[in-house]
């Protein structure tokens, strides 16, 4: 079972900094990283507005 997982990196979504992806699946089990607001391109939003950050995260969803 050890070998028996898989990274889940969609390519609407920027790519997660260092080691992390954005969930992993493995023994019947869906792990998830939290999400944070970076745009596809890169760009953060950090600053902007819960609805600007929520839009975002439901596009690349």
């Amino acid at each position: 079972m050890a070998g028996d997982r898989r990274e889940i990196r969609p390519e609407t979504m920027a790519s997660p900094g260092g080691h992390y992806s954005h969930a992993v699946v493995g023994a019947g089990l869906v792990f998830v990283a939290g999400q944070l607001p970076i745009a596809p391109d890169g760009s953060r939003l950090n600053e902007a507005s819960f609805e600007a950050q929520a839009t975002l995260a439901d596009a690349v969803a």
